[in-house]
């Protein structure tokens, strides 16, 4: 199993030291999954994470950061949780205690490009819009993209392919979607093409955290998953429900 690279480097440069990181509970800073409306947080992951500290009594805060901090801080807190995609590259890295929403990691390009995007083959040249650290990141390389162009955050991205900076964008269809709302379909407009893959977000820990604790979080996301609270949570925010692993 390889480490991930971004990982390493991250952990090294972190001034506090790992085991003086407090508890938290954190939430990959992406919409749909966490966004604010007008100052107030929202979003489908974010509302799952308030259940599950509802049920175990967490006293640590909700915090929505981005998804390399989030690497960090929960390989340096044994108590804190987050919400991670699980992949080949973490999966002997953090502790996977249940599956919390899933979707597909897709290309897209704007609908005023013909740019194909049908096959890995025809879109691999091309410049690809990736976040830095993200599923996305790790599938484009292990897919042999050439000319990747990493950003901060999806709404980067989204920007970036508006205005003809890259070409084709590897990202997740809600992802994409919510991002195309937002900046109105007079800014962009997207075509879909190739279905890459599944991702899989999960509530995750770092491997130091204890056996009691992980069963704890993992009895209360069986308890939010058997009294239909994860299914009204996805249905609200307009998602189908998964059967649970």
């Amino acid at each position: 199993m390889h480490t991930f690279p971004a990982l390493a480097a991250l952990l090294m440069a972190t001034g506090q030291p790992l085991g003086a990181q407090p508890s938290a509970m954190y939430v990959y800073e992406v919409a749909p999954l966490f966004y604010r409306d007008k100052g107030v947080p929202r979003g489908v992951l974010y509302e799952m994470m308030l259940d599950l500290r509802s049920r175990t009594g967490h006293a640590g805060p909700v915090i929505a950061v981005p998804l390399r901090r989030e690497l960090v801080l929960l390989s340096g807190a044994p108590d804190s949780v987050g919400t991670l995609a699980r992949s080949p590259l973490l999966e002997n890295q953090y502790r996977w205690l249940c599956k919390l929403w899933e979707d597909r990691i897709l290309l897209v390009a704007s609908a005023a490009t013909d740019v194909g995007i049908a096959t890995v083959e025809e879109a691999r040249a091309l410049r690809l819009g990736v976040v830095m650290g993200s599923p996305s990141e790790e599938l484009a390389r292990a897919l042999e993209f050439t000319r990747m162009e990493p950003a901060v955050s999806s709404a980067a991205n989204a920007g970036k392919l508006a205005r003809g900076r890259i070409d084709v964008w590897m990202v997740a269809q809600s992802i994409a979607e919510h991002e195309q709302r937002q900046l109105g379909s007079a800014a962009l407009r997207l075509r879909l093409g190739a279905v890459l893959q599944p991702v899989h977000v999960y509530l995750a820990a770092g491997r130091r955290m204890d056996d009691a604790s992980a069963a704890r979080w993992e009895k209360a996301c069986a308890d939010m998953q058997k009294d239909g609270t994860h299914a009204r949570i996805l249905q609200q925010y307009g998602y189908r429900g998964f059967a649970p692993e």
